[in-house]
């Protein structure tokens, strides 16, 4: 559990890092390196977690990065004098070892400690971040083609509507009528994920356009994602 959370901060961290919500769904999220089959049980929790549609494992580190040791010149050079640029030219082959045991056998020198930090170099167009004990990495898949740029706006609305329906006083098992003023291109968006944003916010009816003023409607204004939407909503019934 401890070595699925530590995958789950890791992932996080790329979405931050690239700019990426949470609420929007990626496609998958690959754990590579040293006994990360240990994690299949914990597959769909960290899917849940991170917020992407599938989960794999692989043994291969290399296939997505590698590991750059790069040495602390003043640490070693102050122990190992001339020698020191054999060991640094020497550090390069033992980067992956060093990251799977915590110190590194260079030039039949030993290091540890301050003596080196580990680097991680991805492949050409590898989101990826190490986890902490050096041993696997967390790969990121963040390209959003449309089918799930329409489902994040769906998972936008979705809160949209809800912080609607407690603004309304509305309670959380209530069913409601909605009514989805929304851009145009976010439109398509809300059309295809209708049945789902009616699902999650028990809504019996779902509209795309203003109700007329004798409707009963509540109306909010949010701001989702930079965008102004506007949601009607009612109690059904």
């Amino acid at each position: 559990m401890d070595r699925a959370r530590e995958v789950c901060t890791a992932a996080l961290a790329l979405r931050r890092a690239h700019d990426v919500r949470v609420r929007q769904p990626l496609r998958e999220l690959i754990v590579a390196g040293a006994d990360v089959d240990d994690l299949r049980p914990f597959s769909a929790l960290i899917a849940d977690e991170v917020n992407v549609k599938s989960v794999a494992l692989s043994a291969e580190i290399e296939r997505y990065a590698s590991f750059k040791l790069a040495v602390n010149a003043r640490s070693v050079g102050k122990r190992l004098g001339k020698k020191t640029q054999e060991v640094i030219a020497a550090a390069k082959a033992a980067a992956l070892e060093a990251g799977r045991s915590g110190h590194g056998g260079v030039a039949g020198e030993s290091l540890s400690g301050q003596d080196f930090s580990l680097l991680l170099e991805p492949r050409p167009g590898v989101v990826c971040q190490a986890l902490g004990s050096n041993d696997a990495i967390a790969i990121l898949d963040v390209a959003i083609d449309e089918s799930l740029a329409s489902e994040g706006v769906a998972r936008d609305l979705v809160r949209a509507v809800q912080q609607a329906r407690r603004q309304a006083g509305l309670h959380v098992s209530d069913r409601i009528h909605v009514a989805l003023e929304l851009p145009g291109d976010w439109r398509a968006a809300a059309e295809r994920f209708r049945a789902y944003i009616a699902e999650q916010t028990l809504a019996t009816e779902l509209g795309f356009e203003a109700p007329p003023p004798s409707a009963g409607f509540s109306t909010h204004a949010a701001e989702v994602t930079g965008e102004s939407v506007r949601v009607s909503i009612r109690r059904a019934g």
